[in-house]
């Protein structure tokens, strides 16, 4: 499925896209749908009541393997790159197309692990 291409699936600007990550299917009320959240929050004050994304935050969501230390090997693949505002979320369809991206993403990985 995914290539270098395909990763990170969201960076930069990058708004919440409505569609699933892996089959393109719409994903919004109603019917079911999974998101795959990742973020922070800033917050307004020590109360920690309210706050949100803020253009100073970027998000990152990504998978690393670590070789033996200190030499070994270091293999990362962002599936979110410093997406300005600190949020992302990632729409699935169905845990089908869920399984289907993180068995795509970890088969890319080891494939990065084996050309490091």
């Amino acid at each position: 499925m995914p290539t270098d291409d395909y990763y990170p699936v969201l960076k930069d600007r990058d708004g919440c896209r409505p569609q699933c990550v892996v089959c393109n299917r719409s994903c919004g009320e109603p019917g079911e749908f999974i998101v795959l959240e990742a973020g922070a929050i800033l917050h307004d004050d020590e109360s920690r009541q309210s706050g949100g994304p803020d253009d100073l935050m970027s998000a990152h969501l990504a998978l690393v393997k670590h070789g033996a230390e200190p030499r070994g090997p270091y293999v990362r693949l962002d599936l979110v790159h410093e997406l300005i505002g600190g949020q992302a979320d990632l729409m699935f369809c169905s845990t089908a197309c869920l399984r289907q991206f993180f068995n795509a993403a970890v088969d890319d990985l080891e494939r990065r692990w084996r050309e490091a």
